[in-house]
């Protein structure tokens, strides 16, 4: 068949003779009148797309270059329904995706008993249980931000933990953003009240 007709041209051939070939059977069996009438309008598809200079992928493979831009344009439904997984994030997984979904519609979007994320990747993160728990120590978590190397507070500033405030953190931002470094820009954005629970 390639000797006659490049194979690219094989889809169009189809076309054209399948529609002779039901417009001929038309008169003896009525059903294929419809049959004929697609075949010979993607034959007329064909010879547009044969005779047309805008595209040469249409030029090159006519009537079949359509199914191409066709599955092209399905192709992001195609990968999201049944090619990606759940857990692949493009820009979001179909995880996170159904989590909006369902908290938008005030629909329970909790998913128990295990998980789908691979945990024995590097880098995963997690909290074991504890089977044995034990007291944990009144230790003060805060940080004391102006103390000396040695650990006493400097003189005229708190020792326990400190809140920026709105006015103080942006008038030092202003003032020193230009000539000091990010450690003292912290250290004078930071000093404020103290934190009292």
């Amino acid at each position: 068949m390639s000797a006659y007709i490049p194979s690219r041209f094989l889809a169009l051939a189809i076309c054209a003779l399948g529609c002779v070939a039901a417009a001929c059977a038309t008169p003896l069996i009525w059903w294929m009148l419809p049959i004929s009438l697609v075949l010979a309008a993607l034959t007329g598809v064909g010879l547009w797309d044969l005779v047309q200079e805008k595209h040469a992928i249409r030029r090159n493979y006519p009537v079949l270059a359509h199914f191409r831009f066709f599955f092209e344009y399905i192709r992001p439904e195609i990968r999201q329904y049944f090619i990606e997984s759940d857990t692949e994030a493009m820009p979001f997984s179909r995880n996170q995706r159904s989590i909006v979904y369902q908290r938008a519609k005030q629909q329970l979007d909790k998913r128990p008993f295990g998980t789908q994320n691979d945990v024995y990747q590097s880098g995963f993160e997690w909290m074991n249980h504890s089977m044995s728990p034990t007291r944990v120590g009144s230790s003060d978590f805060r940080n004391l931000i102006g103390a000396t190397p040695g650990g006493a507070p400097k003189p005229g500033r708190g020792s326990s933990a400190l809140r920026p405030t709105h006015a103080s953190y942006t008038s030092s931002m202003n003032s020193t953003h230009r000539s000091t470094s990010i450690p003292t820009m912290a250290r004078a954005a930071c000093w404020v009240r103290p934190y009292r629970p």
